[in-house]
């Protein structure tokens, strides 16, 4: 969604870690033409959405557990393009009705943005594709910050308080990834899938179990 990238769930020996608990998420269920196939696929499909809604939908566990808020749930096939219209509709209307962060009347569509902001978004994206680099430490995003406003006059920044309000923006929106915690602070995600891969395999991995729960630097 377009505020939070972070709406997973993952176990780790056993134990339940929840991420943005609070966000708006749709579950999309992929290969739909391959799973048509099968004999007992309505049976399947219904007893997958009933697990999906006693587990993610109803609120009075869901709030509980501080799971993300599931609004709905759809089945979708790239390939035959089964559902893609009515899944573009749903996060169209569930996006309409997001709120900016720390406003409570005030909906994400009517936010107005710096036309700086635009061009960073910009100009980051063409450097991450570019370079195929995916993460940068504090010096090296300001030293690159500074380099694209010497290139793009409409990319300048009063002091460092803005940039990070620029910064800000971008991470809620999913375009980077910057978190304001002590340990993660000095590391600027341009790629957010890779972080997301990244922490995928280290959930998954055994190995890692214990620099998982000890939050050791990656």
């Amino acid at each position: 969604m377009p505020q939070k990238i972070w709406c997973s769930c993952g176990f780790i020996d056993g134990e339940e870690y929840t991420v943005a608990p609070g966000s708006s998420v749709i579950l999309v269920g992929t290969h739909h033409d391959q799973i048509v196939k099968l004999k007992n696929y309505r049976q399947l499909s219904e007893n997958f959405q009933s697990i999906i809604y006693k587990r993610f939908m109803d609120t009075s566990q869901s709030e509980k557990l501080g799971y993300p808020k599931v609004l709905e749930s759809i089945e979708i096939s790239s390939k035959t393009g089964y559902n893609i219209k009515q899944l573009c509709t749903l996060i169209y209307d569930i996006a309409g009705q997001l709120l900016v962060p720390n406003s409570k009347d005030q909906n994400i569509f009517q936010q107005r943005i710096p036309a700086k902001y635009i061009y960073l978004e910009e100009a980051l994206e063409e450097y991450q594709i570019n370079k195929k680099i995916s993460m940068l430490n504090d010096k090296e995003y300001q030293e690159l910050i500074k380099e694209i406003s010497q290139q793009k006059n409409h990319v300048q920044f009063r002091d460092y308080v803005e940039l990070q309000q620029a910064t800000k923006w971008l991470h809620e929106n999913g375009i980077i990834v910057h978190f304001e915690d002590t340990l993660l602070s000095n590391y600027y995600f341009l790629d957010p899938q890779y972080l997301a891969e990244l922490l995928a395999q280290l959930i998954a991995s055994e190995q890692t179990n214990g620099l998982s729960r000890h939050g050791n630097s990656l």
